[in-house]
């Protein structure tokens, strides 16, 4: 298993070389970096660890990283998002436009194995990460733990009432330009639902957001944006989005698609 220890000074390496002589990948996050602890030569130093660099940029706080068995989720000190795996392969996932003023107060990245999710929280904002991508979640969720099969654990609620779900970035399998025609969103119930279209074209960074739409009662809307990414933000006024799926229709050159995502 990887294991995070948060913190590189005297405790945090001791620490961290007791974990890996048992064995296990150890994490090693610093204010200013990320890196693995590794085994040195069997040979010639068969009890000593050596450094591997990971990333050259570091987390705000001990609640910056948060641990499934799979993966690690983590804050860095521009407010992006990251993934780091097993085999050490880091994946940016980004979302600092939303994430940027959590990062910068005390905030917690807390794993709930009964949703598969993150939650990341502040004492005024809540986020929860799944495998769709990032939403809005009401409650501040200030400590957590799993116990006797249930993830139980103490939290803030919000007095904000309404729920948004963002999508994870897509660009359609190419990094070509590409026009977005019209948005379907399969809709459970009634309730009056808005869209934000967010896009990047060929910047390293950041994406540029729509103003919203509401959609007519068959969840339609005509949403005409140009980028090689797409995001998306979904809103409603209640506090939950039932929503069955995500249709889209797009154009690169003259090749004309229609996408439809299950949630």
């Amino acid at each position: 298993m990887n294991i995070a220890v948060i913190g590189t000074g005297y405790v945090g390496l001791t620490s961290g070389t007791c974990f890996a002589e048992l064995g296990n990948n150890v994490i090693c996050y610093g204010e200013n970096s990320i890196y693995a602890l590794t085994p040195g030569s069997a040979e010639f130093a068969p009890s000593t660890y050596g450094r591997v660099l990971v990333q050259n940029s570091g987390v705000p706080s001990r609640g910056s990283v948060g641990v499934s068995p799979t993966r690690h989720v983590y804050l860095d000190r521009s407010g992006s998002l990251w993934s780091l795996g097993t085999n050490l392969q880091v994946e940016k996932l980004g979302y600092s436009e939303f994430l940027f003023s959590v990062s910068g107060v005390t905030h917690t990245i807390t794993y709930n194995p009964v949703e598969d999710q993150f939650l990341i929280s502040s004492a005024t904002e809540g986020f929860a990460l799944n495998r769709s991508g990032l939403y809005e979640h009401r409650d501040r969720i200030t400590s957590a733990l799993f116990f006797q099969g249930g993830f139980v654990g103490l939290s803030s609620p919000s007095s904000d009432v309404g729920a948004q779900v963002l999508t994870a970035p897509q660009d359609f399998g190419t990094r070509r330009g590409k026009t977005l025609h019209r948005v379907e969103l399969g809709l459970a119930s009634g309730v009056s639902t808005s869209i934000q279209a967010l896009t990047r074209l060929g910047q390293p960074d950041g994406f540029t957001s729509s103003a919203a739409v509401i959609l007519d009662r068959s969840g339609l809307d005509d949403l005409h944006r140009t980028g090689t990414e797409f995001k998306f933000r979904i809103s409603s006024p209640t506090a939950q989005i039932e929503l069955d799926y995500l249709g889209l229709s797009y154009q690169f050159g003259s090749t004309k698609k229609d996408l439809k995502n299950q949630t």
